[in-house]
């Protein structure tokens, strides 16, 4: 039996300079709760000497992040944070050598807390190509409790950067025919005790809208170059085990919508933009 009574507040305090300048300070204190398949204890064998179980003594994970924002023109978006967890959930995967077993399970792991520097940009390079791109750079650490290492205190931190590029063509006059191409890059990052680098993804999108919009066809293609699986390792003290995941993450997809609906009625052509819309389009600011 697990009770408890936790305040969650959420407060931002935002000063606009002028409409260029925008400045903004946040504070968020969250809750993660453990899923019934974490609790669960039961034990499902890989094989001989693999099994994953679940942990039924899991307690909730207490979030706190700050951040800061500063946005120019209101396009460019300039961020800092700091964000720590106690009890943190995470996956951990512990090797009894003398027994020659593997134990994969949910833990409230001592720590986690990141340092993050980000960068957000979106606008229309042209009136027929918009640009989106994130790019940060980031420190992230876990502290968690080496169980099959004498409960020794281990740590695993790195030092890691992510970027994504986001670009949307519109390939006709009429706007009736889109082409989307998305890449992203990871370099490190860390889950529980392991680490793994070096994530690149494509993927690219096509669009046809026709019966005055009414239909749309599109066709995408995720992970172009099968590049997102990539191998986990954990090393530390006696232990040094890792595994090399391979699901389909290279998929084409092709979906057709139609709108049904008596698209004839004068009522479905009213002007109905409030005052504030048609105050960002005078301006052509680009609102996602």
């Amino acid at each position: 039996t697990q009770a408890y009574t936790e305040l969650f507040p959420n407060a931002t305090l935002q000063f606009n300079e002028d409409d260029n300048h925008q400045y903004s300070i946040n504070y968020k204190r969250g809750i993660q709760r453990p899923r019934y398949q974490s609790l669960n204890p039961y034990r499902y064998f890989l094989n001989e000497n693999q099994f994953d179980a679940g942990n039924p003594e899991l307690t909730r994970a207490i979030e706190n992040k700050i951040s800061f924002d500063f946005t120019y023109k209101g396009t460019y978006i300039f961020s800092a944070y700091y964000q720590h967890f106690n009890n943190n959930l995470e996956q951990l995967t512990f090797q009894d050598n003398a027994n020659r077993l593997l134990l994969t399970s949910d833990f409230n792991i001592d720590q986690t807390f990141q340092y993050s520097l980000d960068f957000t940009y979106y606008s229309y390079v042209k009136d027929w190509w918009f640009v989106s791109t994130y790019m940060s750079g980031f420190y992230l650490q876990n502290n968690f409790t080496g169980l099959q290492s004498d409960n020794t205190d281990e740590q695993n931190n790195t030092n890691g950067y992510f970027a994504q590029l986001f670009n949307q063509y519109t390939l006709s006059q009429k706007g009736a025919l889109y082409f989307d191409a998305s890449a992203y890059y990871l370099s490190n990052f860390v889950f529980g005790s392991f680490d793994y680098k070096n994530q690149f993804g494509l993927d690219l999108g096509l669009t046809k809208s026709f019966a005055k919009k009414r239909a749309t066809v599109t066709l995408n293609i995720t992970d172009v170059f099968n590049t997102m699986n990539i191998p986990l390792t954990s090393r530390y003290a006696n232990q040094d085990n890792g595994f090399f995941s391979k699901p389909e993450s290279r998929t084409v997809s092709f979906a057709l919508r139609y709108k049904f609906g008596n698209f004839r009625l004068s009522d479905n052509n009213r002007e109905t933009k409030p005052a504030e819309q048609e105050r960002f389009e005078k301006k052509k600011s680009f609102r996602p």
